[in-house]
């Protein structure tokens, strides 16, 4: 008889313990480059609204440094300036609260986000003596009798034609450009 000797010990295949490794591997790098990418992503959206608001910033001191060389000239003052329609492809709305609208002594010049999910305002607090409406694009402000007043450079005929009065609710005066604006 014939003694059969037991077959010699395999080691199990290392195949699959390779492509365990290498799958833990790929899903945790792709964990690691998941967070990364959404810090980045982060700190860019951050920034981008910082600069945003720097942009809103701006605008309103150049405003306020218009209506303070108006004020401090003596009547007869004129000077037309112009509003960007947007701050580096980010819409805004500018506005002039008057003192008889607040019902104080001081005026308001107020820069605002006009993106919904950005609630950034800028305001500048102005003497009672300052008034008017701004708009983006060209506008004038003159002194006179010891008042200055802002006002939209006169409209263009495709500007009046299509802001009536009362303008409708998605037109606000204070930002009107242009007939496809209102």
């Amino acid at each position: 008889m014939k003694v059969q000797s037991p077959k010699p010990y395999r080691k199990p295949c290392k195949k699959s313990q390779v492509s365990m490794e290498a799958a833990l591997v790929i899903g945790f790098s792709t964990l690691i480059l998941i967070i990364f990418l959404g810090a980045i992503a982060d700190d860019l959206i951050r920034a981008t609204d910082d600069q945003y608001k720097k942009l809103l910033e701006d605008l309103a001191d150049y405003i306020e440094g218009e209506a303070t060389v108006a004020l401090a000239s003596a009547d007869g003052y004129y000077h037309s300036f112009t509003l960007p329609v947007t701050l580096n492809g980010y819409p805004y709305r500018a506005l002039i609260l008057n003192s008889t609208q607040l019902g104080t002594d001081y005026s308001e010049i107020v820069i605002e986000s006009a993106q919904p999910n950005i609630g950034h305002e800028v305001v500048r607090v102005m003497p009672m003596e300052f008034k008017g409406n701004i708009v983006r694009g060209k506008n004038e402000i003159y002194k006179h009798e010891g008042n200055a007043t802002v006002r939209p450079y006169p409209l263009t005929d495709e500007q009046k034609t299509d802001c009536s009065d009362p303008p409708p609710p998605a037109c606000e005066v204070t930002s009107i450009v242009t007939k496809q604006e209102c």
